[in-house]
């Protein structure tokens, strides 16, 4: 049985939104689940998202025992709305109870209300506690996303003046945003649409468009998270491919960043891209965490 608020707190809640005390005890949650597994939980869990979620859509799924926060399963749709990802965990000392399986089945009602056709579980790689459940649950590795941290020391600089300059976009620039993005990442018109409007009107985003003269030939997001910078939708335009401007685009971010005073910048990309990982590694950026994606449904 679950509720939707009840003190003292016991059993599971589902909620919209997350307070700041709920953020601060899922971070709780997720340190003692790194510490125990030796994992880096908070990648995959979008903590600063849970903060501004859709007001009735419930995407949270809290456990508790004895008012203590045990259990967590986070619902995230980025771009396609009929597609979600999960992120969860449960404490070390109240695992083989069934509450993550618990929490799973409150959140596929939630997807079976909003006709989601595709769920998709993100396990840190080196989670055995994950993986069993997944194999269990009899899901199915769909692709692996390495993560990568920026090593500012080891940032190969050109040593030429960029031609490329990152701009802020207007609203004229939302046909060419929108060709990029369904060139390079295969989107269809709605939803290259409603990333590009996620991207530019959300506060902890900043998108910019790069610009080589008057010829717009990729882009670029910065995410801000809790205590890092996420680098997203990156893409050059692939009639402008090959041409050196994707490092030129990723360094520009980067050099912004640092000016800006950022110290923990990251980027993503799936580990069969070898070419964006020999990019990212050439721009500084190493390796340290690798998240798989397991079809659920």
């Amino acid at each position: 049985m679950y509720t939707y608020e009840k003190e003292p707190r016991e059993g599971l809640y589902i909620k919209d939104t997350c307070k700041y005390a709920k953020v601060e005890e899922i971070r709780q949650l997720a340190q003692i689940c790194n510490n125990h597994d030796h994992i880096k939980m908070e990648l995959p869990l979008n903590i600063p998202l849970l903060l501004d979620r859709p007001s009735g859509e419930y995407n949270s799924f809290l456990y508790y025992k004895k008012s203590i926060l045990v259990g967590f399963l986070g619902m995230f749709s980025f771009v396609k709305e009929d597609e979600v990802e999960l992120t969860g965990m449960v404490h070390p000392s109240f695992r083989m109870q069934g509450i993550f399986t618990m929490m799973f089945e409150a959140a596929k009602k939630e997807c079976l209300k909003r006709g989601t056709v595709k769920i998709f579980g993100v396990n840190d790689h080196f989670s055995e506690s994950g993986k069993r459940w997944i194999k269990a649950a009899g899901g199915t590795l769909s692709f692996s996303e390495a993560s990568l941290e920026l090593r500012p020391d080891s940032i190969q600089r050109p040593y030429l003046p960029s031609p490329i300059q990152l701009i802020s976009p207007g609203e004229d620039d939302m046909e060419i945003l929108k060709e990029i993005f369904m060139a390079s990442f295969g989107d269809l018109e709605d939803h290259a649409f409603q990333l590009i409007r996620r991207n530019i009107k959300g506060p902890e985003h900043s998108l910019f468009l790069a610009m080589h003269g008057k010829e717009a030939v990729g882009t670029i997001t910065a995410t801000q998270e809790i205590d890092s910078i996420t680098l997203t939708a990156f893409a050059v335009h692939p009639n402008y491919q090959r041409k050196g401007y994707g490092r030129q685009i990723l360094l520009l971010m980067v050099e912004m960043l640092i000016k800006q005073g950022q110290k923990n910048i990251r980027i993503e990309a799936e580990t069969t891209n070898t070419h964006a990982l020999k990019l990212y590694e050439n721009c500084g950026f190493v390796i340290d965490s690798c998240f798989d994606y397991y079809q659920l449904r």
